[in-house]
């Protein structure tokens, strides 16, 4: 197992068991007592966890309002949410330019990102930003455009004119709707068109929605199902739609594994 796949399924563990002990890891993960202790270090570094003796328990700070300026962050902890921004943060690669979109599920991928020394983010999600401008080694470029008070991220023509001349590796839109007639929706005119902007310049466009967002049909529609190159989830996606995507060769992430469960060009 690699080690961003070891590390992302010990913070699996924690998230379900809150502790763990040093031993039983080396077990489960089939690794060397050692190999176990450097993860939690690192982990211990990236604030996820607290080492005690012989083991681990997971940071009870996460779970707790973020405290950035403008207590700017996520009103409510999400466990599927936690769990889709880790896996959304092992997909992207260090130097490559990404773009975090606006929703919570984005800002969850900025806390993950905040150990990162060698990111490359535009983003147009303020909040995004807030959590971001904590890791100073990191390049982050904040759109223009007018704020969407209630989302709290910029649209409109100045942020298609802050995207001239830019090309983006990877995309991620957080929505509010995936259903099969009506496709990927969101709940406003503004995140629609922010999409329609990202779309063409990005190689990767990548929509990331936990589990209870499927089979519901939001206010505004960015396309069809189709219109994703890649979907990250939770395991308790509905199974026809992970069939769907399989048989359309959309990649999908629902769980730790860092090979997609469908028969993309990288699976």
């Amino acid at each position: 197992m690699f080690k961003a796949a070891r590390q992302a399924k010990i913070k699996e563990i924690l998230l379900d068991q809150n502790q763990i002990d040093v031993q039983t890891l080396s077990s489960l993960l089939n690794v060397s007592v050692v190999t176990i202790r450097s993860d939690l270090e690192e982990l211990e570094r990236e604030g996820f966890v607290l080492r005690t003796h012989g083991g681990a328990v997971l940071n009870d700070s996460r779970t707790k309002p973020a405290e950035a300026p403008f207590a700017l962050g996520p009103r409510e902890y999400s466990k599927e949410k936690d769990h889709i921004a880790q896996i959304a943060a092992h997909l992207i690669e260090n130097q490559e330019w990404v773009f975090l979109g606006a929703g919570e599920i984005c800002q969850y991928v900025a806390k993950e990102l905040l150990s990162r020394q060698t990111l490359n983010i535009i983003t147009n999600n303020i909040v995004v930003a807030n959590i971001l401008a904590q890791n100073r080694v990191s390049n982050v470029i904040v759109t223009g455009g007018n704020l969407n008070h209630t989302g709290m991220f910029l649209s409109g023509e100045i942020f298609n004119r802050s995207l001239s001349s830019l090309f983006i590796s990877k995309a991620f839109f957080e929505v509010a709707g995936v259903d099969f007639k009506g496709g990927y929706t969101v709940s406003s005119i503004a995140e629609a068109q922010v999409f329609e902007s990202i779309r063409p310049i990005a190689k990767e466009v990548i929509i990331v929605a936990d589990y209870q967002r499927f089979g519901e049909i939001s206010f505004m529609k960015l396309g069809n199902l189709e219109a994703a190159d890649t979907v990250i989830s939770n395991e308790k996606m509905p199974e026809e739609y992970k069939t769907y995507y399989f048989n359309n060769k959309i990649k999908i992430f629902t769980s730790y594994k860092i090979n997609p469960s469908s028969i993309g060009e990288n699976s």
